[in-house]
């Protein structure tokens, strides 16, 4: 007996499973025309509608809920809503794993790799797929390997690897040439992983933002602080760093940049610190901010700083009412380098 279920959507109701993996069929089909056409959004928009239909029928509506996950994940990542794209990815890589399907889950690592994150986490990502994917698919074997050159000081070994595995079964592999960029400081660099790396480390986002197309940013809880900054009128959220302890960490210093989490109306200004506030005689390292025009409580919220612009270097500063001084002057620079805007990692 076929299963009868009632769902709203759209203002229609459906009532049986049958109607249902139509709607679900005609949503996926839109959704693979528009992203063929590069209309990324429209595509967006039939992915999540098939998605929402998945969960109230038995069999799924009978779609593929981890493929519809890779396609929605790269028209994410080419709308540069690259931290959108990275959490659906890696759903959609969970979900492959769960069921031992290493070509799906290969291909989506695929598309995760598009996005920066720590070096050290894409390599591990890449193998692991690679493993799970075994002789399988060598055309997506050497797309790891590409992916896993980029993140190499000499990547020569791992495109040797691709281009044999090519040759021997019959498909091209086209190494694309290297990039140039002109900093910041008008010097021009070759974009690599180890020159981003150095690019954060000392502090240079915006420059790193060059590099990679989109802004340095982390992502973590927001943990309760020593509430410093709410005693001198300046509150702030604390990262918690046990997440972040993989991750690469921009120089110690002050940041211009934006705040998004989930459920945030629009992006916030931020003005971010990393150091161990010298002005208390700390040791241990910090990751706060303080949001421009908003108060509200933002504890257990999963968020994203993202980092636009160096402002300053971490100073000792001699009495709390100096340092208040120096951030309100900070909160300035921190506004007049920019007005929100919806790039996102």
């Amino acid at each position: 007996m076929e299963a009868k279920v009632a769902v709203a959507y759209d203002g229609v109701v459906q009532t049986s499973t049958e109607e249902l993996r139509a709607q679900a069929e005609q949503y996926r089909r839109a959704g693979d025309a528009a992203a063929d056409a590069t209309r990324w959004q429209e595509a967006v928009a039939e992915y999540e509608r098939c998605l929402s239909l998945i969960g109230p029928t038995p069999d799924g509506a009978g779609q593929d809920e981890a493929e519809l996950l890779t396609a929605l994940g790269r028209c994410y990542w080419n709308l540069s809503q690259a931290r959108t794209a990275w959490r659906t990815l890696r759903r959609a890589i969970s979900l492959y794993q769960e069921r031992g399907d290493g070509v799906g889950k290969a291909r989506a690592t695929v598309e995760i790799l598009r996005i920066w994150g720590p070096p050290e986490r894409h390599r591990t990502m890449a193998e692991d797929a690679m493993q799970s994917l075994g002789d399988a698919e060598p055309y997506l074997h050497a797309r790891l390997l590409l992916g896993i050159g980029w993140l190499d000081d000499i990547p020569d070994e791992r495109y040797e690897q691709a281009m044999a595995l090519g040759e021997q079964h019959g498909f091209d592999v086209v190494i694309q040439p290297s990039r140039d960029v002109t900093l910041t400081d008008l010097s021009v660099v070759t974009v690599r992983s180890s020159v981003v790396r150095w690019l954060i480390g000392h502090g240079r986002v915006e420059d790193a933002h060059r590099c990679l197309g989109q802004p340095f940013s982390l992502t973590s809880e927001v943990v309760r602080g020593e509430q410093r900054g709410q005693a001198i009128g300046i509150p702030t959220v604390s990262l918690d760093l046990a997440a972040l302890d993989e991750h690469m960490l921009p120089a110690d210093g002050v940041y211009a940049g934006q705040a998004h989490w989930p459920g945030a109306d629009r992006p916030h200004l931020a003005a971010i610190s990393v150091g161990n506030k010298p002005s208390f005689g700390h040791v241990q390292l910090t990751i706060e901010a303080h949001l421009l025009d908003f108060d509200a409580d933002l504890y257990g919220q999963q968020v994203t700083l993202e980092f636009t612009h160096w402002v300053r270097d971490q100073i000792r500063f001699p009495t709390p009412d100096a340092l208040r001084q120096q951030l309100a002057r900070d909160i300035e620079k921190v506004r007049t380098h920019q007005e929100p805007s919806v790039t996102c990692i």
